[in-house]
């Protein structure tokens, strides 16, 4: 999950047991009424001193802490940032060599700020960290020449204090992490103006009064009121083109940069109380409407969208900076977004919405900043009826544009994207007038359409539910206050909280907004329409192709706002688009249900198959084969097969369900959902894939084992079948085995250079035994095949005993275990077979383990596996199980641990540079061998599907036994002493071998967390 920067700090300041995980809460919460700095709120909370913070972020991110009161700057560095930038980025450059800057930072965590002291040097910068107050102390005093006083000493001057006070102050100072200016106010030795001129005095900034002062109405047009009351800053007057504000804490560069980008001026900061502050903006703001991002001054009141589209980027804006400058996003939510748009080409805006980290007005409210275009909502629209008249209503739903006046030759409309050729031209064309835009939201488009081309009342959703009975008053005025908190719409808020249905919000934007709804389980879509849309993209944009009307293809779409979706489908399938709405669990099961009709497998051979006709199910058993066999059925099973063969999945899962069957693969380890299906054709479809196992399709009640045998694609594919009653009918699960993909040696597997020269010198003693250990799914059967494929010569006999038999290997003797033969059973007559190698499935009992032990030590080469965690786990199991230490030192020759962790997909795989957090899960933030290490991720694409990972790939630690292991496995030694004894053998973890995969580019820092417990491997 992405994390934002103060989430971030959050983080080390617990774990640094600093703070609490409960004071961290408060103080997030408090974060998001407020929008300050999380370190500001902790610390007017008196949790914390700045330096305790500067420090936690030091210790944690391995940042060094300088402290600047015994800190000299290189002069050389002191040149390559002025004082201004100093000030503006509250930066202070300490040293210069081998052309990388030293620079010292408030927050080591603000990516933005380091990427812009990069931006404005144009030199590699390496951080350090310390408080913001030294470090504007420090500005002033090394690029200034002034000593600077402290506020105890400034306040004795000005006898706003005596000395014992100072004393008793300083004192509470060291205990409570309160600063010193808020311990005197509370003992109500000085009042907040006396800090504040104290301030003024220490910082040099002047200190401005607030009380007489009248509004200045041009200065309050340049900043909202909430932007205002966020940052507390307070807007005084223009002199030159300079914005001259007054601020609560000068030291805010957060609020200073935000307002600088939103505002695009210079600015001069005065200091005032707090109090002041408040008063100030409740009083200068009471006369003037409530501003928003979109209101901010524009130089140009009214753009010509064609002369729009012919500036150059560079001219403007960008829209991230202008979100971010607003205080409406973090920047680690762009860098997210940017990551996402670089795998599909939506917008940044388009993304950031879907992602839920903006609403819709703010969005189009800084397109209109960031082009100079002004922002129309729709109870402004005011539309003309001769503006009405040149744009027919349906040229006006199909572009999503609404038609506001007609000045002259000059149409004006409202858009969601006034930079659209494709629009202007075709308006200009429609209308023979020359088209100028404004800015606005698709729902309030959507609302004028509704207004004044249907004449029709356009209600909120909320009124709507509530009309329909569906919501309370009360319960709508609960999540109205919740959603002026967050992003979120209120459909959604309304679905979370259980109150409504995703069906009930359908069915009202319905309504609202004049678009038909479609139920898809009482409609069947067109065939032809199906295959202008592939599967792939329909699932991405939860949408369905219907039928044709006329010219037009009408689409269902779950969310009929997605203007730059609806675009795309119709330059995909070179057809104009009818929208149409339902909701999103209906569209997902359409599209599993009619896709997968229509994609049946041609070619698919079955093996060993026979027709067990049995007693009744629901009918007779003629009827029941009849059924079962009937083509859709044929098809649909036909059809799961074929794709989890395609796919590489390595498990089927068939789940009926109350309403639905369900259809998961797994692939590379994970669950993945594929289709859905009518839960009436489940007893059909567990019919005839108990007909392909060879089953007893009258037996319902019991589980039932069983295997198919097919051809796919010229692979001989083994399915072991196994179902199961549950409560809506028979589970079916089949693991697929790929005879081909058995044909492994010990090169193919995964194995370092370094560990298949070890695995090969324990494999070269003939006798002994060899444990192969790792928890379930960790690919121990394909490690031991591998083995015996390497193993494997006409002059030697091999026998293997296997619970089941997954793969059958030419030139060997393979044994199922059964009911009626155990293990044990089956290894004391694999003794009597004279064999060379005995490959024991798995040691289950004290008496499986003791014979094979045994077996080892009188000529035999025994192959087994364990559950442990790690090689040297291994021993004390075999020692919990009744082995003698005695006799495992001398029959024991090597031990691999090993796990699976997902490989990047090398179709789609680009380098990337890991984040501190990131490193730091891996134990990496200080590893200084990473210059030769290329960090990779998968992208998505066809082959992988869309997932970044294809197949999977072993990491392993390869134990062999020394003497020193077995005088230690005799006294049974603590584990530590053992591994340590590995390691000197040779042995190289297997966090060790995951971080060499990691750096090579073959897996991720995600996978190997979520493979190893790296508590215990760091």
């Amino acid at each position: 999950m992405l994390l934002k920067a103060s989430e971030r700090l959050g983080d080390i300041l617990v774990q640094s047991g600093l703070i609490t995980s409960q004071q961290l809460q408060e103080a997030l919460q408090e974060q998001k009424k407020t929008k300050k700095r999380l370190g500001i709120i902790i610390c007017q909370k008196g949790w914390l001193r700045e330096e305790d913070i500067a420090k936690a972020c030091s210790n944690q991110l391995g940042v060094p802490y300088v402290d600047l009161k015994s800190c000299e700057p290189d002069h050389v560095a002191l040149r390559i940032i002025p004082q201004s930038l100093a000030k503006r980025y509250l930066t202070l450059p300490l040293s210069f060599a081998n052309d990388k800057l030293s620079v010292v930072m408030a927050d080591p965590l603000d990516d933005q700020l380091l990427g812009a002291i990069k931006f404005a040097t144009g030199k590699e910068i390496n951080t350090n960290v310390a408080t913001s107050t030294d470090i504007r102390k420090a500005i002033i005093r090394f690029y200034d020449g002034i000593k600077v006083e402290q506020i105890g000493d400034i306040l004795l001057k000005a006898k706003a204090i005596n000395a014992q006070q100072l004393a008793r102050a300083l004192k509470k100072q060291a205990t409570d992490n309160r600063k010193l200016g808020d311990i005197l106010i509370v003992d109500g030795v000085v009042t907040e103006k006396d800090i504040v001129l104290a301030c003024s005095k220490q910082l040099g900034i002047p200190y401005k009064e607030l009380k007489p002062l009248e509004p200045n109405q041009e200065a309050l047009r340049f900043i909202p009121q909430g932007l205002a009351q966020a940052h507390s800053i307070v807007p005084l007057t223009i002199i030159k083109k300079v914005l001259i504000v007054a601020m609560a804490n000068p030291l805010d560069i957060n609020a200073i940069n935000a307002i600088t980008i939103a505002t695009s001026m210079i600015m001069k900061i005065m200091i005032s109380t707090q109090t002041e502050i408040d008063d100030a903006i409740k009083r200068f703001y009471r006369s003037v409407k409530p501003q928003s991002l979109g209101e901010i001054p524009v130089t140009s009141v009214l753009t010509d969208a064609k002369d729009t589209l012919q500036t150059k980027s560079y001219n403007r804006l960008k829209l991230g900076d202008v979100l971010l400058g607003a205080g409406l996003i973090e920047p680690d939510y762009i860098r997210h977004a940017l990551e996402i748009q670089k795998g599909n080409k939506k917008k940044l805006g388009d993304i950031l919405i879907e992602e839920g980290c903006i609403k819709e007005v703010d969005l189009a409210m800084a397109i209109s900043v960031q082009l100079s275009i002004p922002f129309v909502a729709f109870d402004d629209y005011q539309c003309q009826s001769a503006a009405l008249k040149l744009i027919p209503e349906k040229l006006a739903t199909r572009y999503l544009i609404m038609p506001l006046c007609v000045e002259e030759n000059i149409l004006y409309i409202a858009t969601t994207n006034p930079l659209d050729r494709e629009i202007i031209d075709a308006l200009t064309f429609a209308s023979g007038k020359k088209i100028k835009a404004k800015v606005s939201t698709t729902t309030d488009i959507r609302k004028g359409i509704v207004c004044y081309y249907q004449k029709k009342d356009v209600k909120r959703l909320g009124d709507i539910l509530l009309e329909a009975g569906l919501i309370t008053e009360q319960r709508l005025k609960e999540m109205l206050d919740i959603q002026k908190g967050c992003t979120k719409k209120l459909g959604e808020l309304l679905i979370e909280h259980g109150i409504v249905s995703k069906n009930d919000i359908s069915k009202a934007v319905s309504n609202q907004f004049g678009i038909p709804f479609v139920d898809m389980g009482s409609v069947t879509p067109d065939i032809e329409a199906l295959e202008l849309i592939p599967e792939s993209v329909a699932r991405d944009n939860m949408l369905i192709p219907l039928e044709f009307l006329n010219r037009d293809l009408i689409i269902v779409m779950a969310n009929p706002m997605d203007t730059v979706t609806i675009k795309e489908m119709a330059q995909l399938t070179g057809k104009q688009i009818t929208v149409k709405v339902s909701t999103p669990d209906s569209i997902i099961n359409a599209i599993s249900r009619y896709y997968s009709y229509n994609n049946p497998l041609k070619d698919i051979e079955i093996k060993n198959s026979t027709v067990n006709s049995h007693a009744e199910i629901y009918q007779t058993s003629d009827e029941i084969i009849h059924n079962s066999n009937s083509p859709p059925i044929i098809r649909i099973v036909d059809n799961i097969l074929l794709q989890a063969v395609r796919i590489n999945a390595s498990d089927i899962h068939v789940e009926p369900k109350q309403n639905t069957l369900d259809v998961r693969y797994r692939i590379d380890g994970l669950m993945r959902n594929i289709s859905q299906f009518p839960a009436h054709i489940q007893r059909a479809v567990s019919s005839r894939l108990k007909i392909m196992a060879s089953l007893d399709i009258a037996e319902r009640r019991v589980p039932q084992d069983g295997r198919i045998k097919i051809r796919i694609d010229k692979k001989e594919i083994d399915l072991r079948v196994s179902t199961l009653p549950s409560q809506f009918g028979e589970k079916v699960v089949m693991r697929l085995l790929d005879a081909s993909s058995a044909v492994l040696n010990i090169n193919d597997i995964g194995l370092s250079g370094k560990d298949v020269l070890n695995l090969k010198s324990v494999l070269s003693v003939p006798n002994g035994i060899i444990l192969v250990t790792g928890p379930t799914g960790s690919g121990k059967s394909s490690t031991l095949y591998a083995i015996i494929n390497y193993l494997k010569k006409s002059t030697i006999n091999i026998m293997t005993l296997e619970d089941p038999i997954e793969y059958n290997v030419e030139g060997i003797t393979q044994i199922a275990i059964t009911e009626r033969l155990s293990f044990l059973q089956g290894l004391r007559a694999a003794l009597r077979q004279d064999p060379d190698i005995i490959l024991v499935g798995e040691m289950r009992d004290t008496e499986t383990a003791n014979i094979a032990v045994q077996a080892s030590a009188t000529g035999h080469l025994v192959l087994s596996t364990l559950h442990t965690n790690s090689a040297v786990g291994a021993i004390a199991r075999m020692v919990d199980m009744g082995v003698k230490p005695f006799m495992l030192a001398s029959s024991l020759r090597g031990i691999v641990a090993q796990r699976l962790v997902r490989r990047v997909c090398d179709k789609c795989k680009k380098p990337y540079t890991p984040s501190s957090e990131e490193l730091l899960k891996v134990g990496l933030y200080n590893d200084t061998n990473l210059d030769n290490a290329t960090f990779y991720k998968g992208q998505g694409c066809s082959r992988c599907s869309k997932t970044g990972y294809k197949g999977r790939i072993g990491i392993f630690e390869i134990m062999t036994i020394s003497q020193k292991m077995r005088s230690l496995i005799v006294k049974e030694a603590p584990e530590y002493e053992m591994e340590m004894a590995a390691v000197e053998a040779g042995m190289s973890f297997m966090y060790e071998d995951a971080i060499y995969k990691l750096k090579h580019g073959l897996t991720t820092i995600d996978d190997i967390v979520m493979s190893i417990h790296m508590s215990e491997a760091v």
